[in-house]
């Protein structure tokens, strides 16, 4: 039998001081709490509907997250005109996520006066010809199709003045409010096509109420 060394028992840890442990760790928390909301805010920023513009899609007083950063874009010839030399003409957006499309729920700085941005959906897209006629909206003369809204009851769309028709340019977009009824939207009706930097985001998920939450359709 071979005469084995017995193991010391280890030594006590002395106790930290509990205070200082709970401060860091609290601290911690904070930090990386910050750290997400400064990151949400960057990319997503919470909206609420104001108004009957959007009915029935979207509801007054129904909350909204939008994307600030799907749009991202930039125009590749200003940032070459920045270099010396010849100085390039015209414009070559580039948009490195998306750029908005037909059904998109957009939340855009209005180009009329407003406190307020506007929530609209785009309809048409540069070099579109658009027109609403005996309450339709064509699209290069064809009918306008909204799956979107394929289950709600068909709206006629009310137009008069010099947008009912109109080639969109480039970098812009036709939008509509969903409710088409005379005076309950001001939208590319009243307006215009509004320019993709005027575009604040799109909107994608709803969060209030309840009963609306989830993603937005489009």
């Amino acid at each position: 039998m071979t005469d084995e060394v017995p193991t010391p028992p280890p030594l006590p840890v002395a106790p930290g001081n509990p205070v200082r442990w709970w401060s860091r760790e609290l601290l911690k928390v904070a930090l990386l709490s910050l750290v997400v909301l400064l990151g949400v805010r960057t990319f997503l920023q919470p909206y609420a509907v104001e108004g009957s513009s959007m009915n029935p899609g979207l509801q007054d007083g129904e909350r909204l997250f939008v994307s600030r950063a799907v749009y991202l874009h930039l125009d590749t010839t200003r940032l070459l005109n920045l270099l010396p030399g010849v100085e390039r003409g015209g414009s070559n957006v580039v948009f490195p996520f998306d750029a908005p499309s037909r059904g998109d729920v957009v939340v855009f700085d209005a180009p009329t006066p407003s406190d307020e941005p506007y929530i609209k959906r785009v309809i048409g897209l540069p070099g579109e010809t658009i027109s609403i006629r005996d309450g339709a909206v064509l699209i290069d003369g064809h009918p306008l199709s909204e799956p979107y809204m394929d289950n709600l009851a068909p709206m006629p769309t009310d137009c008069t003045g010099r947008w009912c028709e109109v080639t969109v340019p480039p970098n812009s977009a036709y939008v509509l409010g969903d409710n088409r009824l005379p005076f309950q939207s001001v939208d590319s009706r009243a307006f215009g096509p509004v320019a993709y930097d005027r575009i604040i985001g799109q909107a994608l998920f709803s969060t209030w109420p309840l009963d609306t939450l989830g993603p937005i359709s489009g």
